[in-house]
Order: structure tokens, then C-alpha cells, then sequence
């Protein structure tokens, strides 16, 4: 019985684990309306000009339907911006701030790129086509102050803002949006107007990521999980059916410790008491997960580099539609259009690349094979000691130290890891450094010695030869033997006397 029980626990737990994170994007109908509530939801994640923001439609559409049918906004009050540029995002604003009605909330949600401003550190939303042109940077996006001015006329009690970015200049992929500058990231300062609250992903200086575990960004994974009820009694230990700022806030900053993620702070921003203020409420809340169970591994946690895009400029771009006469619709299909004719460029260059480098693989395997080969025959001769392993190790530095392979046109170097070996052992080798020229001059050297020493000796016989000569007389029968020798060796003398000069003189020179 008890092995029983043993195994059916086992099996929750692994069922818990392979699960992975509870869902958050499928609508959680609490029944409670807001009737007199507004929003924007703005998700950007496919950007014309700059990396990518991984999830942020997803986002946008968890934040949508819990405003919808958790929070219960009217649907008719409730925006939903993909991909949007500035202009778009005005006009969204505007909206909202003429349908909240007094004693309502209004709710601005935003997932995609941020930036600090360059030049005064203004926080900023970036359009879906901003480039990464510091001249017309600032032009396309949206600054917080911005959202705000057009929000202050409302009629809302309460102005809620979650902003699932950060503003170093650096996207959830890890990805830089503006290559070689410096952004002025500000030290938050409380909001003048008392409505408003900001809850954003990150604190100054910090990273927003990713959580690719449930496809989300790991801030509004957490806030949207807080709010459906994951936070109901974070504080007070006891859930009372609804979820307040201050719970979820202190939810989700446990959550991202809880996970793995110690370099993110989301932070309250708020001039007025707005921890107690109630976000969501409902008897059908869902209960929250445990968090130990949802820790991913830190593979799923890692920053994943973005696709390069900051080279790449589109032949013309507009700064405002309305000048080329094109309307909403048409600029941002033109804006795909591009965006798409970009990632195809940067796909195929991509194959291309990986193509080249296969290729390059493929040049230098036996070009390396064959040095790994020569090395050991080069070892043994130097082991041996002498001119002749000198000479092996200086020819194979000579021949593989300049490796390279041609593939597509391009020169491609070989790195060969034993010539390091050969120059090391070159280098304990000998006291004197010689080159391969030096020691072909030590060999002539040591040939004109030779050849000079047989000549000597030849001269030597061929004087003997006619001493005798003299004395025997030019009738002796020995005469012609004894001049015949002398002639010989002192031809072969001669001759050896020139091979030795000029054997010396090679030598020498």
C-alpha cells in the first residue's frame, strides 16, 4: 500500500515537472465588470529596422484578455495595437483617455523595445520603425512623459501602466538598438500626478528577458500570473478572493528570484498610497503554481543573441506617412514588407555563411591531417639532434607557420597548433639561431675542406711523380710512367682546387 502511494506521488511530481509553467493566455472569466475602464494593450515585436522583442504579441494578448475578461474592461474600450508606429500610438492614447469614465481606471500596457534618450534620458517607447539613425531615433518613438500628457485630461481616478521593457539600449534578446551609444539611463523619479502608477519590468540598468520556458516575457508572465490570482494573499498569508498592487508586486519580484533571475527588478513607481489598490477580484481566481516546481534549467533562462539588423537600411523610409499620401494600413504593410525583404537577406547571408564555413572545413582537414602527420616525422629528427633536425623543424615552420586554403575566392588561414610545438622546440634547440640558408653555407664549408684537402694532396703526388721523373731520366723506362702520373694528379689536382673555391666562395656568400 504504501509502495503505492510512493508511486502515485512520483508520478504527480514528474507530471508537475513535464507539465511546465500553468498557462496564462487562455481567458479567465471572473464575471466582475468595470464598465467604466479603459485600456491600450501594445505589443511590438516584429520591429522593421532592429532585433526582434521575443513574445511580445503574446504578451499583448495575455494582458488583453485579462483585461477583458478578468478584469472586465469593456471590449469596447479596450484597444489592441500590434506592431504599431508613434503615430498609432497617439491616437490609441488619445482614445482611451475620451472612454474612461470617472471613478474607472484606465490601463496602458506596453511590450517591445525601450530606450533611454540619448541626449536627456527621457524614457522612451520605440515604434515599430524606428532605426537605429540617432538623428531620427527619438522621432519615431513614444516617451513616458508623453503618455502621461495626453492621459492627464481623463476623467480616470486611477492611471495604471505596465511596461514589460527596459531602457539601456539593449532588447530582451541581448540585442543592441542603437550600435555605439551611450544611453543616459535615468534614476527613476516619482510621477507628479498622484493617478498614476507605472509598474515596469526592470529597474534602471537592467535587462528585461525573456522566459522561453512559457513563451512570455518573464515579467509579464509573472504580473499576468499575479493578477489572475497566482498573488491572492502573498502578504496576508490567506487568500480574500482579489489581488492588490502591493501583492502582486511582491509576487512577482519572488517569482523572478524564485526562477533564477536575480539581475531584474520589477519596480512600483507611484506619488500616492497605491499598494492597497485592487487589480483583480473574482471568487474564480486560480490558485498560483508552486514556484520551486516552475524553476526552468538556465539553459531556458539564457540571453539568446539577436539577428544583426542594425547594418541594414531600407532604400527609402518614411519618417510620417501622411507625407507620401499612404494611409495607416499602407505604411505598416509597407514597414512588413521591408522587415521581411530584410530577414530573408539576412537569412540567406546567414546559409551562406555557414555554407562557407563548411566548406573552409572541409579545405583545411587534410592540409591539417597531413601537417599533424609531418610533425611527427619532424619530431623524431629533432629528437635526434644535429643539422639535419634543425633544418626539418625550421622547413616545417616555414611550410605550415603561412598555411592557407582558397574557398570561393576568399584566403582562409590554417591554424596549425603544432607549429607553436616546432617553435618551441626550435627555440630550446640550439644556442644559434640558424636558418636554413646558414646551414646550407655550413655545408659548403665543410665540401670545400674536403675538396681543398684531395687537391692538396693530389698537387702533393704530382709533384712527387715528377721528382722522380728528374732523377730516373728521360730514358728510363720509368719516364713515361712517372710523367703520365704527374700529369694526372696534377690535372685532378688543379681541377679539385677549383671545385673547392668555388664551393668556398658559395659558402661564403
Amino acid at each position: 500500500m504504501i509502495q503505492c502511494i510512493l508511486v502515485f506521488w512520483l508520478c504527480l511530481v514528474q507530471t508537475s515537472f513535464a507539465a511546465g509553467p500553468p498557462d496564462i493566455d487562455s481567458p479567465l472569466r471572473t464575471g466582475v465588470p468595470h464598465a467604466k475602464d479603459a485600456g491600450v494593450v501594445i505589443g511590438i515585436e516584429k520591429y522593421a529596422f532592429i532585433p526582434r522583442v521575443p513574445h511580445a504579441e503574446r504578451d499583448a494578448d495575455a494582458t488583453y484578455n485579462f483585461l477583458l475578461y478578468t478584469r472586465g474592461v469593456p471590449q469596447e474600450k479596450l484597444q489592441r495595437l500590434t506592431n504599431p508606429n508613434r503615430e498609432l500610438i497617439i491616437k490609441a492614447l488619445q482614445r482611451a483617455a475620451a472612454d474612461v469614465e470617472p471613478g474607472g481606471t484606465l490601463w496602458v500596457y506596453y511590450a517591445g523595445h525601450g530606450a533611454a534618450s540619448p541626449t536627456d534620458g527621457r524614457r522612451m517607447l520605440l515604434g515599430v520603425d524606428v532605426m537605429p539613425d540617432e538623428s531620427v531615433f527619438e522621432a519615431r518613438a513614444v516617451s513616458v512623459g508623453e503618455i502621461e500628457a495626453e492621459l492627464t485630461n481623463s476623467a480616470a481616478t486611477s492611471v495604471m501602466v505596465m511596461l514589460d521593457t527596459c531602457y539601456g539600449g539593449v532588447g530582451r534578446s541581448g540585442g543592441e538598438l542603437l550600435p555605439g551609444t551611450r544611453f543616459a539611463v535615468p534614476t527613476y523619479v516619482k510621477e507628479p500626478d498622484r493617478r498614476f502608477t507605472i509598474w515596469t519590468a526592470a529597474s534602471a540598468n537592467e535587462l528585461s528577458s525573456s522566459y522561453d520556458a512559457a513563451k512570455h516575457g518573464l515579467f509579464t508572465y509573472f504580473a499576468i500570473g499575479a493578477l489572475r490570482g497566482w498573488a491572492d494573499g502573498e502578504i496576508s498569508g490567506e487568500a480574500n478572493g482579489s489581488v492588490s498592487l502591493q501583492e502582486a508586486q511582491q509576487y512577482v519580484n519572488r517569482a523572478l528570484r524564485s526562477v533564477g533571475s536575480r539581475s531584474q527588478t520589477p519596480t512600483v513607481e507611484s506619488t500616492s498610497m497605491t499598494g492597497g489598490m485592487v487589480l483583480s477580484a473574482g471568487n474564480k481566481l486560480e490558485k498560483g503554481p508552486k514556484l520551486d516546481v516552475l524553476a526552468p534549467p538556465k539553459r531556458e533562462m539564457a540571453v539568446v543573441p539577436a539577428v544583426d539588423t542594425s547594418n541594414i537600411r531600407p532604400e527609402v523610409v518614411s519618417t510620417n506617412y501622411d507625407t507620401e499620401g499612404l494611409g495607416e494600413e499602407e505604411y505598416l504593410e509597407r514597414l512588413e514588407e521591408m522587415r521581411e525583404s530584410q530577414e530573408d537577406r539576412v537569412r540567406i547571408e546567414s546559409q551562406r555563411k555557414r555554407a562557407h564555413e563548411k566548406a573552409v572545413e572541409q579545405a583545411t582537414t587534410p592540409v591539417r591531417a597531413e601537417a599533424t602527420r609531418l610533425w611527427r616525422e619532424t619530431e623524431k629528427m629533432a629528437a635526434n639532434g644535429g643539422p639535419e633536425g634543425e633544418i626539418a623543424l625550421r622547413e616545417y615552420i616555414e611550410r605550415y607557420g603561412t598555411a592557407s586554403v582558397v574557398v570561393d575566392g576568399i584566403t582562409e588561414p590554417i591554424a596549425i597548433p603544432e607549429v607553436e610545438k616546432a617553435k618551441s622546440t626550435l627555440a630550446k634547440y640550439s644556442s644559434k639561431v640558424l636558418t636554413p640558408k646558414d646551414l646550407r653555407k655550413r655545408k659548403m664549408f665543410q665540401y670545400a675542406l674536403i675538396t681543398g684537402g684531395v687537391a692538396a694532396l693530389s698537387l702533393g703526388i704530382a709533384g712527387a711523380s715528377k721528382l722522380g721523373y728528374e732523377k730516373a731520366g728521360p730514358a728510363s723506362g720509368q719516364m713515361k710512367a712517372l710523367y703520365g702520373a704527374n700529369q694526372a694528379f696534377a690535372f685532378g689536382g688543379y681541377t679539385l682546387g677549383v671545385v673547392s673555391c668555388g664551393l668556398f666562395v658559395a659558402g661564403k656568400f
